[in-house]
């Protein structure tokens, strides 16, 4: 394991220390992975192997520990395998955490696994596969499946299809369709400013809506990465500021186009729409039933449409009331995925 004193690598070439240490340049990787970690000594070491165990060997992984006061850092350094940097900081929160990590990347494109998080070992050799086949794309993503311990904390799955196909940008004013489950070129990173430190929350969907102005997404159709649900996890400790915050992402991401024609103001109606629902969605989990009504209103409002909006808010809520039953959850994932194809084929706007 190497650490890094500074996240910069100037060289093509590197010397590296530990049980790699023999004097002879490294050739640079294809790909870097960028793992943030905070406070996460418990999850991390799964995280990490889970990265090592990829079927695609050409990577380096930058863990960035963003100044945890736990034993996060002692169990970074007790894996050893060459491909693994540590790039220590002080506490400055996950999109600094993550510039930082691809700042240093070496590698023509770079992947995000949070440190609580694990791929299906072909996730990079699929991703990658998909990135180089005509036409050029900037992302390419797949589904995500969610997991708890506890079964209460369970969440809808990430990782979607375009709604709107060939449209990335309008696509993820509707829902983030990426989530963390990506391969990206280092240059959108770049093109784009990194992702907003000034985000607390929801600095990845921000990220992809900035890429998506600029970059076509190719979206893979198989579930490749586990994305584990804890009390822990950012948005839920952030609690109902967290869910806020994507009011904000949405408000910057309007604010920064000259102008909204016909088509852009019926998705900016579902974008906010969406937004408030989730919201409420997780209010309600909360026990907040006052809390979520507020949103589940505004949603309406925004929605332009309320009788249409109405019926989608009653089967969000139905599902989350029956969807931790085994079969209703499966059969719900068979159903999207159904309705998904057939929207991608048809082109409609819901």
């Amino acid at each position: 394991m190497t650490s890094l004193p500074n996240g910069r690598h100037g060289n093509r070439f590197r010397r590296v220390q530990g049980n790699e240490a023999s004097g002879r340049p490294q050739p640079v990787p294809r790909i870097t992975v960028v793992m943030p970690a905070y406070n996460r000594a418990d999850l991390i070491g799964a995280s990490i192997e889970s990265a090592l165990a990829q079927t695609f060997r050409d990577f380096e992984l930058i863990v960035v520990d963003d100044g945890s006061t736990d034993a996060t850092r002692e169990a970074v350094q007790r894996v050893r395998d060459p491909r693994l940097t540590l790039l220590p900081l002080p506490h400055r929160g996950m999109s600094a955490a993550m510039n930082a990590g691809v700042r240093a990347a070496r590698g023509d494109y770079f992947a995000r696994l949070d440190s609580d998080d694990l791929w299906h070992p072909e996730f990079l050799e699929t991703t990658l596969a998909a990135m180089e086949r005509p036409p050029r794309v900037g992302v390419v993503y797949t589904r995500a499946r969610t997991f708890a311990d506890d079964p209460t904390l369970l969440e809808a799955d990430r990782g979607l299809p375009l709604t709107f196909s060939g449209k990335p940008f309008e696509s993820m004013l509707v829902r983030d369709h990426a989530s963390a489950a990506a391969l990206v070129r280092v240059e959108c990173h770049r093109r784009v400013g990194g992702f907003d430190e000034a985000l607390p929350w929801w600095e990845d969907w921000d990220f992809w809506l900035r890429v998506s102005r600029h970059y076509a997404f190719r979206f893979v159709d198989r579930t490749l990465v586990r994305l584990r649900i804890h009390g822990a996890n950012a948005s839920r400790a952030g609690g109902g500021a967290a869910w806020a915050t994507r009011i904000h992402v949405l408000d910057k991401a309007f604010a920064a186009l000259p102008s909204l024609d016909a088509d852009l103001e019926r998705i900016r109606a579902l974008a906010y729409r969406n937004a408030h629902f989730d919201a409420g969605l997780h209010l309600w989990r909360c026990k907040s039933p006052k809390a979520a009504a507020r949103e589940f209103s505004r949603g309406l409002r925004a929605s332009g449409n309320p009788a249409r909006a109405g019926g989608r808010l009653l089967y969000l809520l139905l599902l989350h009331h029956l969807g931790r039953v085994p079969l209703v959850r499966e059969a719900h994932r068979t159903l999207s995925r159904a309705r998904q194809r057939w929207r991608h084929g048809t082109a409609t706007t819901d």
